[in-house]
């Protein structure tokens, strides 16, 4: 523990290994923290999916993705053990992207996203993704929306949305300070989910976070709420971090 502990390989296992000595508080704040880095990455991992696998496909078809124009492309994905009616089979039936490329630096600008059809009807809109760099700013905004039935557990819907906010220097990492002025990274985290339990009880859930960071220090504030109610039983609770 005096050396730290790293979000990419650290698991369950190693707070059970502590025995007594575990921290709740700790475990609570470290996947928390974990959860945050890995939404935020979300949009250059999306990024990077994208723009390597539909520029050679584009390029063959003589589109150029790279136009700072709007591209629709109908996917099919096939073998999926989780939608039994085969709509979508768990993937997008149709993204739309559009890609904005520095042609001095090569440095993508902007990458904007929307795909349809992962959850619910075929052309229903799942995801939204917009993270743009302008001069050296950063700003990245995913948002995931959905509902659907979840066989004897009733009928769902959530959303989930991540910004990021920071900025860059000349190497495109993010900087904590400019010019004495600080910079921190933020980001912001918010989840809702509501659910209807075949006409006898609902679940509702809402959280929201925000996450500092700077190279000197990381800071959490985050908030939970939710409700349950099943027949003539419920309960509540409200957790801050």
């Amino acid at each position: 523990m005096d050396d730290g502990m790293s979000f990419s390989g650290t698991s369950q296992s190693d707070f059970e290994a502590l025995g007594s000595d575990m921290s709740v508080a700790a475990c609570e704040m470290f996947n928390t923290t974990k959860t945050a880095i890995t939404s935020a990455a979300q949009g250059d991992l999306i990024q990077c999916y994208v723009t390597t696998t539909f520029d050679n496909i584009a390029a063959s078809n003589g589109i150029d993705i790279y136009d700072g124009e709007y591209h629709v492309f109908a996917l099919s994905f096939t073998g999926s053990s989780f939608d039994e009616e085969e709509e979508d089979s768990g993937g997008p039936s149709k993204i739309k992207f559009k890609v904005v490329r520095d042609e001095t630096s090569g440095t993508i600008t902007q990458f904007e996203m929307f795909s349809c059809g992962d959850q619910g009807a075929t052309d229903e809109q799942s995801m939204y993704l917009n993270q743009t760099i302008l001069g050296s700013a950063f700003n990245m905004e995913t948002i995931n929306i959905g509902s659907g039935s979840q066989g004897d557990s009733g009928t769902a819907n959530w959303k989930d949305r991540t910004t990021v906010a920071g900025t860059l220097n000349s190497s495109g990492s993010f900087v904590d300070q400019v010019d004495g002025v600080p910079t921190p990274k933020t980001i912001t985290m918010e989840h809702q989910y509501d659910r209807v339990v075949n006409g006898e009880g609902q679940d509702d859930f809402f959280g929201s976070m925000v996450v500092s960071q700077s190279n000197a220090a990381l800071e959490v504030e985050a908030t939970f709420n939710g409700s349950h109610s099943f027949g003539n039983r419920s309960c509540s609770f409200t957790s801050l971090k």
